[in-house]
């Protein structure tokens, strides 16, 4: 019987699009340690100028709480140190939500663009499913595309056929065993339901590398009796 598990790839930094997700539904995933992209520029600034405008008012009053009890010394003073957080605080929240929610963005996808183009021809069904990770159809076989800050890594899933969850860790070791001593110009590494290509500084060394390694995976799925994933027959 085959065992179908949740599958996630840990290596995503980027995990729902906010452009139509209402304020504290967008707050929520935030405290959640989830990292959010903008494809609208105005939803991005209406979202965390409003945030950063709470936060800082949070912080202003925390500082009048704890400056109450000191003592009030001089109306100016106290407003002046009232207005620190919405001064810093503010400007900061924009300036870095736009570089990790905006800009970022578009520099992956122009990155996993450029690459895509240049190492691998006959894309079919291709899903953008975050701006760090693609899902394509190559020559019969679904693969993943996904963007580090040091390298591109082209994944294959599979699944086993095999209650065991154990059984995952052993075709690891396995596979892990027989590519140990080979040399290739990329990286291959394997995990429980992932085979894994890495292309470091996000560049193949040689035209015919993305090819090759494309091709391996597959080769590995068959020689070792796994099951690649295929959307279609999972629902």
């Amino acid at each position: 019987m085959i065992k179908y598990y949740n599958f996630v790839i840990v290596m995503q930094p980027y995990s729902f699009k906010a452009d139509n997700l209402k304020l504290k539904n967008y707050w929520y995933y935030i405290t959640q340690g989830s990292s959010a992209w903008f494809e609208s520029k105005w939803q991005w600034f209406k979202v965390n100028f409003l945030l950063s405008i709470a936060a800082s008012i949070a912080c202003s009053l925390i500082i009048f709480i704890l400056v109450l009890p000191q003592g009030l010394h001089g109306s100016e003073g106290l407003l002046a140190l009232l207005l620190v957080p919405p001064i810093f605080m503010i400007p900061s929240v924009l300036i870095a939500s736009y570089l990790q929610m905006v800009k970022k963005p578009i520099k992956i996808d122009a990155a996993l663009s450029n690459f895509a183009k240049r190492h691998i021809t006959d894309i079919e069904n291709l899903t953008k499913m975050t701006p760090d990770l693609w899902f394509f159809k190559w020559h019969d076989n679904w693969y993943y595309l996904t963007y580090r800050d040091s390298a591109i890594n082209i994944i294959m899933r599979f699944m086993i056929d095999s209650e065991d969850t154990q059984e995952y860790y052993r075709i690891t070791q396995v596979i892990q065993a027989f590519v140990r001593d080979k040399q290739y110009n990329w990286g291959l590494a394997s995990t429980p339901q992932m085979l894994i290509v890495s292309f470091k500084d996000h560049k193949a060394l040689s035209p015919d590398d993305v090819t090759e390694a494309m091709e391996l995976l597959p080769y590995l799925i068959d020689r070792f009796n796994l099951i690649s994933y295929n959307p279609e027959i999972v629902k």
